[in-house]
Order: C-alpha cells, then sequence, then structure tokens
C-alpha cells in the first residue's frame, strides 16, 4: 500500500469504521482495525499506534447442508502497524 492508501485506512481506523458482508442473508461484520493509547477527547498522541487487520477468519455453520451461522473475526496477532503513513508496506 501508497501513502495515500494509507492515510485512508488510517483515518477509518480512527473513525471507528467497520466492514460488513452477507452469506445467506447472514451479517458478518469486524472493525478494519484498532488504536493503542489514543487520547479519548484529543486523538492521537505521541505514543499511540495504528494498526490495521489484514487478515480475516470466517467461520460458517452448516445444518443439512444450509448455511445457519457465520461470523469474520479479524487475527489482532496478524496486525499490521500503520502508525506512520509515510511507510508504505508491500
Amino acid at each position: 500500500l501508497d501513502e495515500q492508501e494509507l492515510a485512508k485506512f488510517k483515518d477509518a481506523i480512527h473513525n471507528n469504521y467497520f466492514f460488513e458482508m452477507f452469506i445467506e442473508d447472514l451479517p458478518m461484520w469486524g472493525y478494519v482495525g484498532d488504536i493503542s493509547a489514543e487520547d479519548y477527547i484529543i486523538g492521537e498522541v505521541e505514543g499511540s499506534q495504528t494498526f490495521l487487520f489484514p487478515h480475516l477468519h470466517f467461520k460458517i455453520g452448516v445444518n443439512d447442508g444450509k448455511i445457519v451461522a457465520a461470523s469474520a473475526t479479524t487475527d489482532s496477532d496478524r496486525k499490521v502497524d500503520i502508525t506512520d503513513v509515510t511507510n508504505p508496506t508491500d
């Protein structure tokens, strides 16, 4: 991702954006990323970090050949630090 794309993701994370998907009319949602050590009033402060969740895990429940449950979760162990958007990622 380049600097402009990272800045868009960082802005989305700071504004609590989330994704939503449907499978067989069952909703799945989760956050795009997370922030650590952010001040709730001031926002981003020195020492705070912004993380992007690039990996999702899907769980699909099936009963008698039909989808009856679905969920998508993020993998916090594989989060990517995008605090410095001037440092492009692969």
